[in-house]
């Protein structure tokens, strides 16, 4: 997943929207790359948010007497 996230989606991005910008850039590539955009954003808000509902603080330690 990482390498998904991490790597090669931004990948993509750099390398093929620039190249298809120059070349011909399209009202479906240009639809198709707010879309893809919009879809990692959700996506990682998503996970963030599911990460926090997850989440406990370690500076919630009770202590034992």
């Amino acid at each position: 997943m990482k390498l998904l996230l991490y790597r090669l989606i931004p990948a993509g991005f750099v390398t093929y929207l620039p190249i298809e910008a120059l070349r011909s850039l399209s009202l479906i590539d240009t639809v198709l790359a707010v879309a893809g955009s919009t879809t990692v954003l959700l996506v990682g808000t998503g996970v963030f948010y599911h990460g926090l509902r997850r989440y406990f603080s370690g500076n919630l330690m009770q202590m034992r007497g």
